[in-house]
């Protein structure tokens, strides 16, 4: 067994530990600071169950366990106080399993499993958000189906992209990251939206939209502002945090209420201005509201607007 402290990684030569073996799994039980293996294959299928407590690895004898196996998933959950295991290539035959378990530090449960049928590859990861165990489980070949655990049943979500064998809870950010299959499981999701409409000016209709997404620490997060004008034209974009239909000259409509704005000059009918998240939790589900206005001489009013667009910062 291998540790890393964030700086090197270091072998840990504890007494007790598991005999060599492949495909066996490993999880942090939360509840009692322990973690916890559970079999894999060596010269033949495994069902051990063993804890290491920081200074040496201890077998486990439990009345119940799952049947030898390698290929499996587990992962802890701190809020519903258990180790949980799924799935496996069995004994005698290889077949995959679709068993669903838990471990509470004295004895495996078995659970009831998702209705997904035969399975062909899955991942296991705790959902912090949610209070939640998550499940990906291919069926089909082309994507993977979602399920969590909630402690009594499960309940199916979307489906996430093809290919998520492995997935990881990211407590920092009370989310799940499929790093393989590139998505991410979160409660908070960065989004834009457009909202209400904009006032047309000599040349047409400006627009406003998103350059990305508004997701924490996302530097080059910025808004493209088109002033359908050709050559040089001034223009701001206003920032709040709170909607408004204040009706401006021209039949224009002011969509918010202003807290700041910024200022640009642009050339030839484009302009980006930027918007850079910071990688700061306390901004994760803040909403902020952008409307742009260009100063066009030759409009009814001198100017004309953009529909807005609403931010919501998440992951």
């Amino acid at each position: 067994m291998w540790a890393f402290d964030g700086t090197a990684w270091s072998q840990n030569l504890a007494p007790g530990a598991p005999a060599a073996r492949y495909n066996g799994a490993l999880a942090i039980d939360v509840a009692r600071q322990r973690l916890v293996s559970f079999g894999g294959y060596g010269s033949f299928y495994l069902n051990d169950t063993r804890e290491f407590d920081g200074v040496q690895w201890w077998p486990r004898y439990p009345t119940h366990a799952p049947s030898p196996r390698h290929s499996h998933a587990m992962c802890g959950s701190a809020a519903l106080g258990s180790v949980f295991l799924y799935g496996g290539y069995t004994a005698p035959t290889g077949a995959q399993s679709t068993e669903f378990w838990a471990w509470d530090g004295t004895d495996w449960t078995q659970l009831p499993s998702p209705p997904t049928g035969a399975v062909n590859y899955f991942g296991l990861a705790e959902h912090v958000a949610t209070g939640t165990v998550v499940l990906t489980a291919n069926i089909t070949g082309t994507v993977d189906s979602t399920w969590s655990w909630n402690g009594a049943s499960w309940t199916r979500w979307p489906d996430g992209p093809y290919g998520t064998r492995a997935i990881v809870a990211v407590p920092r950010l009370g989310s799940v990251l499929a790093p393989f299959g590139g998505a991410m499981l979160t409660t908070q999701p960065a989004a834009v939206s457009a909202f209400g409409s904009g006032c047309p000016g000599s040349a047409g209709q400006p627009t406003l939209r998103p350059f990305g997404l508004p997701s924490l620490g996302n530097g080059s997060y910025a808004f493209d502002l088109r002033t359908m004008l050709a050559g040089q034209a001034a223009a701001l974009v206003a920032f709040g945090f709170v909607g408004a239909n204040q009706q401006l000259p021209g039949g224009c409509t002011l969509l918010l209420d202003p807290v700041a704005m910024q200022f640009a000059l642009a050339s030839d009918g484009f302009v980006a201005v930027p918007l850079a998240v910071p990688d700061d939790l306390g901004l994760r589900g803040v909403s902020i509201l952008a409307q742009g206005v260009v100063l066009d001489p030759a409009a009814p009013a001198g100017f004309a607007v953009t529909a807005g667009v609403g931010t919501a910062i998440g992951d």
